[in-house]
């Protein structure tokens, strides 16, 4: 997982908002994930919650199980099939190789496990 962050939309039913609530990032194991941190994203609607999960960049790929609590000692965890695949992009090539000092030149990266995003 490379540095920076991602919005997450978690799906269910009964969320209430609270300023207390706690939320984890664990590896299949059950182990809290060295570098990966979670916090909330704004308002929570009943059905759904959005966190935004921080990476430092020393996690290694693989399936992440997100828990939320809202004492820390119950912890409500997302099933495993509701994974979050943590990826490392892979940028194949660049085009093209040089520009103006001004700028203004639009690049092309290819590549895998770039995801889509609005910002």
């Amino acid at each position: 997982f490379v540095k920076g962050k991602v919005s997450v939309s978690v799906v269910g039913s009964g969320f209430v908002h609270d300023p207390l609530a706690t939320i984890r990032i664990l590896d299949r194991n059950g182990t809290e994930i060295p570098g990966i941190t979670a916090t909330l994203d704004g308002i929570i609607q009943p059905t759904e919650m959005k966190i935004i999960i921080t990476s430092s960049g020393e996690a290694s790929p693989g399936p992440v199980w997100i828990q939320v609590s809202l004492d820390q000692q119950y912890w409500i965890a997302s099933p495993p099939t509701a994974t979050f695949i943590l990826t490392k992009p892979v940028a194949n090539s660049i085009s093209p190789k040089i520009g103006p000092k001004t700028g203004g030149t639009q690049v092309t990266i290819t590549g895998s496990g770039f995801l889509m995003s609005s910002s």
